[in-house]
């Protein structure tokens, strides 16, 4: 019996990764551990790789931050650029009218550090930002798979479905491997704010969505595919 995939992407949360907190000198910021061993981090997003936004009730614009984590760089489209892998960037801090977001988009958040004094910044799931991808088995006969796309609220967000028939290829850590290996991404269902129902046209490898300007919205993106073996 199939069962199907259904993802949650959910609104911006400015403590996600990092509780609101200050550094009286440059250093590392405790992050909320996904990892029960180590309570000082990673932070490991449930199902999605998004950016990371920070935020301060004051003004940081005169530090700089550096993020660290397994992630990808991306496109035009939000769509990563090459496999994720340990990546890192330098941003400029926030103030209190104007947040910070990554550019890079990240599955972990393994460290973020500031090169001077922080009076108060929190760090949270950013506005943009891809869920999993959801790989399907094109080996069944009479197969077929349908995708949906339900908005809680659409204030801002929008959302694009994209598919392709490759795989994209994961770093062989054994081996130090981290060459990037892009694959062809298809748009399959354009940029919406409405809920939507597709059929999948089969066979294809993988399908996932490429979420924006997300703000206190939040949808749920399901797959499900059913089929026989041969």
């Amino acid at each position: 019996m199939s069962h199907p995939r259904v993802i949650s992407w959910l609104p911006i949360n400015t403590e996600l990764i990092a509780p609101g907190q200050s550094l009286s000198a440059e250093g590392n910021l405790v992050l909320n551990s996904s990892v029960p061993t180590q309570p000082k981090g990673p932070f490991i997003y449930d199902e999605v790789i998004r950016q990371v936004q920070l935020t301060t009730t004051g003004d940081e614009s005169g530090v700089q931050f550096t993020i660290t984590g397994i992630g990808s760089e991306v496109d035009t489209n939000g769509n990563p650029t090459e496999v994720i892998r340990l990546i890192s960037e330098v941003v400029t801090g926030p103030t209190n009218v104007l947040p910070t977001n990554s550019s890079n988009i990240y599955k972990q958040v393994i460290s973020i550090s500031a090169n001077d004094a922080v009076g108060n910044i929190s760090v949270g799931s950013g506005a943009n930002g891809i869920t999993d991808f959801v790989f399907l088995d094109y080996n069944k006969s009479f197969g077929q798979a349908n995708s949906a796309i339900q908005f809680i609220d659409t204030v801002n967000i929008m959302a694009t479905s994209y598919i392709s028939l490759n795989k994209p290829q994961y770093i062989d850590i054994n081996f130090g491997n981290l060459k990037s290996s892009p694959f062809l991404a298809i748009e399959d269902i354009p940029e919406t704010q409405e809920d939507t129902f597709t059929a999948l046209p089969m066979p294809i490898s993988v399908v996932w969505l490429s979420i924006k300007d997300t703000t206190t919205d939040s949808l749920y993106f399901t797959v499900l595919q059913q089929g026989v073996y041969p």
